[in-house]
């Protein structure tokens, strides 16, 4: 079973323009919902970071915005998407692993997430503290043993429920997700990508 997720009409209208061309990359992320694997992939030197970090490192000239709350992807949200500034890696990195790691490395970048991909489409899939689960007849989301912050029902389910976590990595996310998918309770978890 799949599972159908709502997204907000201005965010669809988000994903239908035309997005630069950007090389993605295979880092092995992906996620296991309802039994089966959902790969994903890397935009190559773009980041998530928040708001406030993202406006000092590009006062430093260390990244440039590439997307930020004003366009309508982001609205509502407190992050940005910034790219590396040169062509050569950040801080001499050698490869995007490294480069990731440059850009935690600076002064309030420990929160940045690499800018996923839709394999497929090479849309951008933005990864935020939250994940979307459909559970079980019987099953409450409070029995979950998760940390969540909030549990929100989706509006005309009975079954499916947002989760939103503290703060963590795009990579922490998609762990996370593979421990909700692996539980009895959970007929499938996703994450809830904007």
């Amino acid at each position: 079973m799949a599972l159908c997720l709502w997204q907000s009409p201005s965010v669809f209208a988000a994903r239908r323009t035309t997005e630069a061309a950007a090389e993605v990359y295979d880092a092995g992320d992906g996620y296991r919902c309802d039994g089966r694997w959902v790969a994903l992939q890397r935009r190559d030197g773009e980041w998530v970071m928040p708001e406030q970090a993202a406006e000092k490192a590009v006062r430093r000239k260390d990244v440039e915005r590439l997307l930020d709350k004003n366009n309508p992807l982001l609205a509502e949200q407190s992050i940005a998407i910034v790219r590396r500034a040169a062509k050569d890696g950040l801080n001499g990195a050698k490869n995007p692993s490294e480069e990731l790691i440059a850009v935690r490395r600076l002064p309030d970048g420990r929160k940045a997430c690499p800018v996923f991909a839709d394999p497929r489409s090479g849309l951008r899939l933005i990864a935020r503290d939250q994940a979307v689960v459909r559970l079980a007849a019987g099953a409450r989301p409070d029995d979950l043993p998760v940390q969540s912050l909030f549990v929100a029902p989706i509006s005309g389910t009975t079954d499916q429920y947002v989760l939103r976590f503290a703060s963590m990595t795009g990579e922490e996310l998609l762990a996370q997700v593979g421990l909700l998918d692996d539980l009895p309770q959970v007929l499938s978890a996703e994450p809830d990508f904007v």
